[in-house]
């Protein structure tokens, strides 16, 4: 796991949303409006206002299993009109099987490998939303 973030230092990232345990979808939502609003954006702005933002740069998700990354990830990449990515669909489209078999199979450490060189991969693009695995 430690290698994982040591690469961040090459990462370009300019925002991280950082989800912490959200209890429903309500409240996941309400994170993100809370740390837009911080910004100085919203969910409703106008496109054009909105991908000057997302030009060249990626936004992250990261926060526990559950705390609605993916869903508020394919939300905001939509209203952002950037990609969005999900790291565990990711691994699972590599593979042709589900994370839970992978982590099975193949152990933590195999997994966090997967993971590491998908996540890697991933942000050598620009212009994405990462929901990160929880």
């Amino acid at each position: 796991m430690g290698d994982l973030f040591s690469c961040q230092t090459r990462w370009s990232i300019e925002i991280i949303f950082s989800l912490t345990l959200a209890i429903s979808y309500e409240v996941s939502v309400h994170v993100l409006r809370r740390s837009l609003s911080e910004a100085g954006l919203s969910l409703t702005n106008s496109l054009s206002s909105t991908e000057k933002m997302a030009e060249k740069r990626n936004i992250f998700l990261v926060g526990p299993m559950g705390a609605g990354k993916s869903t508020i990830g394919r939300q905001l990449a939509q209203q952002l009109n950037m990609e969005f990515y999900d790291s565990d669909q990711e691994i699972e489209k590599r593979t042709g099987a589900d994370v839970g078999w992978v982590f099975d199979l193949e152990g933590e450490e195999g997994f966090r490998d997967r993971e590491e060189k998908v996540i890697n991969e991933l942000t050598e693009k620009q212009g994405i939303v990462l929901a990160t695995g929880g």
